[in-house]
């Protein structure tokens, strides 16, 4: 995901502002299935919910994957969407996890560990790819 702006400016074209205004799918997706995933937990087992999400994110990534070559944003939206929606959808049950087996003086430091992971992954991913 951190390569896909440069996607868009070198393959596609896009300027800037473009390249802002074709990246809100992902917010989009984070602020509707954000709480949906929240929500789901009381009815799916939080492994199951996270594990379901990262293969919802993971076919979305294959799907963009497969429309790189055709150089259009339209192709591209579709897995954009379901890359996003998946991850969102398992962001709660990650979090919920990572911080329901500590005690409480070390539930901060808990709270961090799927976002430093995060943006640990992302650097390193970008470093390495790009």
């Amino acid at each position: 995901m951190g390569l896909l702006p440069f996607y868009m400016v070198r393959a596609l074209g896009f300027g800037p502002v473009t390249v802002a205004a074709a990246m809100t799918p992902i917010a989009g997706s984070f602020l509707i299935l954000g709480p949906l995933g929240g929500r789901l937990m009381a009815r799916v087992a939080a492994p199951r919910l996270a594990g379901v999400g990262y293969l919802v994110a993971a076919i979305g990534a294959i799907v963009m994957g497969l429309a790189a070559p055709r150089e259009s944003y339209l192709w591209l939206l579709p897995g954009l969407v379901m890359f996003a929606g998946g991850l969102a959808t398992a962001q709660s049950p990650i979090a919920t996890t990572a911080i329901s087996e500590v005690p409480a003086e070390r539930m901060g430091v808990a709270a961090s560990i799927p976002n430093i992971s995060r943006y640990a992954g992302g650097a390193f991913g970008t470093a390495l790819l790009g």
